[in-house]
């Protein structure tokens, strides 16, 4: 009987265990040398992005160094039918050197690790470095599973 209890515990727990790692978000660190006409492509990737329903982030720049030209959809394509999804490009924002991104998609979905689920153009206008970085402000980083659990993330 105790045998039966532990395998019972055993297989209740598993599904909890693979869902603890956190879903890693991440740009990669560029280095290229380039003058203040080059534009540059920042993949935004992702790993453990298994049934994930909704995300959002702030992408965060140093304004002065880098310039937002526009956003394209990686191989991961996060532009699924059935998204929603938001980037607010305002002025306000951007002159901050900040992206502001939301998606949300019933039922989820996944995407293998290290996968662009999108690319972030920039004009490099001044400056010899500038970090891109995922930010709290003004989107607190979240993200959810299909059932609306918040899931873990670094």
């Amino acid at each position: 009987m105790k045998y039966i209890i532990l395998i019972l515990l055993a297989a209740l727990a598993i599904p909890f265990a693979a869902r603890s790692q956190a879903v890693i978000l991440k740009t990669d660190t560029v280095s290229i040398s380039c003058s203040s006409t080059d534009t540059l492509l920042m993949p935004v990737r992702v790993r453990n992005f298994k049934g994930v329903a909704s995300v959002q982030f702030t992408l965060q720049w140093v304004a002065p160094q880098l310039k937002f030209i526009y956003v394209t959809p990686g191989p991961g394509n996060i532009f699924l039918p059935g998204a929603q999804i938001g980037f607010d490009t305002s002025s306000v924002l951007l002159n901050q050197g900040k992206l502001a991104f939301t998606w949300t998609r019933v039922g989820g979905a996944s995407f293998p690790d290290d996968t662009p689920i999108f690319f972030v153009a920039f004009k490099r206008v001044g400056g010899p470095y500038s970090p891109v970085a995922f930010s709290n402000t003004p989107v607190v980083v979240e993200l959810t599973d299909k059932n609306g659990d918040e899931l873990l993330h670094t």
